[in-house]
């Protein structure tokens, strides 16, 4: 037992210290990202590795005192699904550095850890007991109207790219294979079944509000730094819906961690 818990705990401890060595590096050096094949601006990838290397030093910090804290192991496990969609996105989307390598390490090691960790923490708390702060409708109506605008502004390109003008996506566009084949269906189930107040749902729904506080402002930041250095954004209606979503998921993570009995 001993033995699991400190290869469990030392993994994530791993996975914190090697996200707070590729983006100290990628911020201090930017031109490890000169070999990219992807688009995205040396102003974005900054964004990305600021944002991120504040998620990594938080990870660290909450990894200290997650023992016996629910609240702070819904927060772990929301951080991991960050990790595995930056890097996975940084891995297939061919963001090439002499740190590729420990890009797949991150990767690899978030999935494996928020597999063995989340069937942990839901055999542990199976059925969380809620009272009448715990926004339950709001939460999963919020998480049906966020994947249904975010459907409004992706399906439209991917329809004239791939079916109209018969071309494949560039390396850029890969989140939009992350978000249509995995987030957007694995936020429509959680939302419904957290309206019908399954077992582990509660669970369920804390990690995407938490992935949806640290993905949002990382996205946020790459255009903001994107307009610091060349004077214009690239999507200013998205920038503003990510601020909405930010805003409404920290207010929706309060009342989550309210609305508990732990």
């Amino acid at each position: 037992m001993k033995q699991s818990f400190f290869s469990r705990y030392g993994l994530s401890f791993l996975i914190a210290l090697l996200v707070l060595i590729v983006t100290l590096t990628g911020i201090l050096d930017q031109g490890i990202y000169n070999s990219r094949l992807n688009s995205i601006t040396s102003s974005e990838l900054l964004g990305q590795d600021i944002v991120s290397l504040i998620i990594g030093a938080l990870f660290f910090i909450f990894l200290l005192f997650e023992k016996d804290r629910f609240f702070i192991k819904v927060i772990n496990l929301g951080i991991l699904t960050y990790f595995i969609y930056i890097y996975s996105y940084y891995c297939f989307s061919i963001i090439s550095s002499y740190l590729f390598l420990l890009y797949i390490v991150i990767f690899g090691l978030s999935l494996i850890i928020l597999i063995y960790n989340l069937n942990s923490v839901i055999k542990e708390y199976s059925k969380v007991d809620t009272n009448s702060s715990y926004p339950r409708k709001t939460i999963s109506f919020f998480f049906i109207l966020a994947v249904i605008i975010m459907l409004v502004k992706e399906i439209p390109y991917l329809v004239e790219t791939t079916i109209i003008n018969n071309k494949s996506i560039i390396l850029f566009d890969a989140f939009y294979i992350l978000d249509l084949s995995i987030v957007f269906p694995a936020m429509i189930i959680i939302a419904i079944i957290n309206l019908s107040n399954k077992p582990s749902s509660v669970i369920l729904s804390g990690i995407v509000l938490v992935k949806l506080v640290t993905l949002m402002p990382a996205l946020l930041f790459n255009d903001i730094f994107h307009f610091i250095k060349n004077g214009h954004f690239l999507d200013i209606s998205f920038d503003i819906i990510a601020t909405v979503f930010t805003l409404f998921s920290m207010n929706l993570l309060y009342l989550f961690k309210r609305g508990i009995n732990i």
